[in-house]
């Protein structure tokens, strides 16, 4: 049964004025248009809705358990309409927030499907130095691992978390002859490529003790590519790696060591000062992590 959404509304209307004539006026149209609705309405849906009496209509016993259903409805399409046009009020706005190269990867998938809903958003991404704009104020919000963030005063939204691996090449674990796993002493004597924070953070944490890279690089992207070519092995985050989708790396399994998880967090100050544009990105941010 395909009703009109017109027909609802005039029951709507005549339900609550109690006169056909109001209902018209209130939804803008003639009293013999309110009167079809009402007659198609019954008809369409076998109910009996209104009787008449002398001051207009009077509701009957199915429609008064038929109101509650069609008022709620209707109230949620019109919330609905109502966020979308204040939302296309706000389609030129510009979201402006933090995210890593190496996030970046992971992100592809809902930053590509947000562009291609609100077309007219602009975003703006900020790798290097995005927590100094942060706390200035200049970007909305940051995307990044929680550690450097939780004492801030920040409010902070987890997203997601990761483990954190160690890959190489295919060759380089042919040159090396690393199989499915290899000792402690045996990966410390391997070329190590990485963030000496990110190495040093895993030696603190009483993981590989007297780890030191080998190549100190501080762009994702160098130590992908240096990896790939066999110059050494890397820390990353799983997801990262999965999202590479790079068939010639693999990981290393280190036999005894379980590196820590890795919490991923949007930063803001104060959500009831974003706009509705950030809002409705990093709500839709927390929905697409989840599948993670």
């Amino acid at each position: 049964m395909n009703t009109n959404l017109n027909h609802y509304r005039a029951f709507i209307a005549v339900y609550e004025t109690k006169s056909a004539r109001i209902a018209a006026e209130i939804l803008n149209t003639t009293q013999p248009a309110i009167s079809l609705s009402i007659k198609e309405l019954s008809r369409q849906t076998g109910i009996n809705l209104f009787t008449p009496n002398f001051k207009g209509v009077e509701p009957t016993s199915e429609a008064i358990a038929l109101y509650p259903i069609i008022k709620n409805c209707l109230d949620s399409i019109r919330e609905g309409e109502e966020s979308v046009r204040n939302f296309t009020e706000e389609s030129k706005a510009v979201i402006r927030f933090g995210l890593s190269s190496s996030l970046a990867s992971i992100f592809t998938p809902y930053l590509k499907d947000f562009c291609n809903r609100y077309p007219k958003v602009k975003l703006e991404l900020y790798d290097k130095e995005s927590l100094e704009l942060l706390e200035m104020q200049k970007i909305d919000f940051i995307i990044n691992t929680s550690h450097p963030l939780v004492q801030r005063g920040l409010e902070i939204k987890p997203l997601f978390k990761q483990n954190q691996i160690f890959v190489a090449s295919k060759e380089f674990h042919k040159q090396h002859n690393i199989g499915k796993e290899i000792s402690i002493k045996k990966f410390l004597e391997l070329p190590l490529i990485g963030y000496r924070s990110k190495l040093n953070g895993i030696q603190h944490e009483g993981f590989l003790e007297g780890i030191l890279p080998f190549i100190e690089t501080t762009s994702v992207q160098t130590a992908h590519t240096l990896t790939k070519n066999g110059m050494g092995a890397s820390c990353f985050h799983d997801k990262l790696f999965h999202a590479m989708k790079d068939k010639d790396l693999e990981q290393i399994h280190v036999k005894g060591v379980s590196l820590p998880e890795v919490k991923i967090v949007c930063a803001y100050h104060n959500k009831a000062n974003l706009t509705k544009a950030a809002q409705t990105f990093i709500d839709g941010l927390a929905k697409f992590c989840e599948k993670l």
